[in-house]
């Protein structure tokens, strides 16, 4: 008996979490864009990329793109000690609206781990604009993505701008599980920043004011190669939680990855931030599916003790976690694509619970992953 009003707890509050992160997505729209004859602002673009000779061309190609009408842009293309032809092949395209910094020209301490954050510190000195806007080599901006970024910070009270990133292509189980997975953390950015409760970001799809930027930012980089993103969307939160937005209609995409492998260290690279994340407002959204996932792993075990209210426990968890997570994705991929479904629903369902206590364990033991040749922490 104990067992189930244990387990119908933790499933009420799962279901009260998820029905407020669906919220945003079913509420009406409010347009916060500026008119489309607004004059938009300067925008200095900033990747920091490594070996990205695969994807760099379509990457920077889409950005130009995206300019639309917009005239005064620059892309800052920060190289992170590529050893293939990156930069040969951004170095062909004819812009001189590109500008490319190298950090082989520069000296960093012997015990740098995020040249990453410290090429991104780089590029935002050498940014003519206040408005920097970043992405990924490996991305696809969508759309008129650059201006509509412009447009956005003609409002003078906007800092700091976020949006979805998305995958494609999405032809297996692999790479449908990665976009289910992200589905659930736009959905858990958008309700966190809307309401003012915590603060995500994703570094392939931001913007800000370089005048409104912290001081001392990224100063946890000796700490964590990872969560450039994260980091200093909760610097600018530590200022004013004011002046932060999410626009769900500035997208980008992105490749999945390939290889179970290479997955499950992405994750676990990702994850590590987690150890300092949970410290702060973020703690409160994540020890919830912690403990609820974490139950549904260890019921099982529980019905050897009793095997009635175990097995309806069991039950209970899984079809209300069923019903609510299907409809928040559904309705999360709709906005995106209305015309397409959700693919391998039913297995990612059963594999997630594994995935996420697994990855969050990992994350807190595993020293370091293997990054494109390179040792993170």
């Amino acid at each position: 008996m104990y067992i189930f009003l244990f387990t119908l707890i933790l499933t009420f509050l799962y279901v009260r979490l998820i029905l407020k992160l669906l919220v945003p997505w079913i509420s009406p729209v409010q347009n916060k864009s500026t008119s489309a004859g607004d004059r938009g602002d300067g925008v200095s673009v900033l990747l920091v990329v490594r070996n990205e000779a695969e994807n760099i061309d379509a990457c920077v190609r889409s950005i130009i793109a995206s300019s639309n009408s917009l005239q005064d842009f620059e892309i800052l293309i920060v190289d992170d000690h590529s050893d293939d032809n990156t930069i040969a092949l951004v170095s062909r395209i004819n812009d001189d609206r590109i500008k490319i910094i190298r950090l082989s020209d520069y000296q960093f301490d012997d015990d740098t781990i995020s040249f990453k954050k410290e090429g991104i510190k780089i590029g935002i000195t050498r940014a003519r604009f206040d408005i920097i806007a970043q992405t990924d080599g490996d991305c696809i901006v969508q759309g008129n993505w650059l201006e509509q970024i412009s447009h956005e910070f003609s409002s003078k009270e906007l800092r700091f701008l976020t949006g979805p990133v998305c995958f494609s292509p999405l032809d297996s189980f692999l790479t449908w599980f990665q976009q289910l997975d992200m589905l659930s953390l736009i959905a858990t950015t958008r309700y966190g920043i809307e309401n003012n409760s915590w603060f995500l970001a994703n570094g392939a799809n931001m913007a800000y004011r370089k005048s409104s930027l912290p001081e001392n930012v990224y100063s946890e980089s000796k700490q964590y190669a990872s969560g450039d993103d994260v980091f200093l969307v909760n610097s600018f939160a530590a200022q004013n939680h004011t002046g932060i937005e999410y626009r769900p209609d500035i997208m980008v995409y992105t490749f999945p990855v390939k290889t179970l492998g290479a997955f499950f260290s992405q994750r676990i690279r990702w994850a590590a931030k987690n150890k300092i994340l949970m410290k702060g407002p973020m703690g409160k959204i994540l020890i919830l599916p912690v403990l609820f996932n974490g139950c549904l792993l260890l019921l099982p075990l529980a019905l050897i003790v009793h095997l009635k209210w175990t097995f309806l426990s069991i039950i209970m968890a899984l079809f209300f976690k069923f019903i609510v997570d299907l409809v928040l994705l559904q309705e999360v991929n709709k906005s995106f694509h209305p015309q397409r479904k959700l693919s391998y629903y039913y297995i990612s369902f059963l594999v997630f619970p594994f995935y996420f206590i697994f990855t969050g364990v990992f994350s807190f033991v595993t020293k370091g992953q293997q990054w494109k040749g390179r040792n993170v922490a």
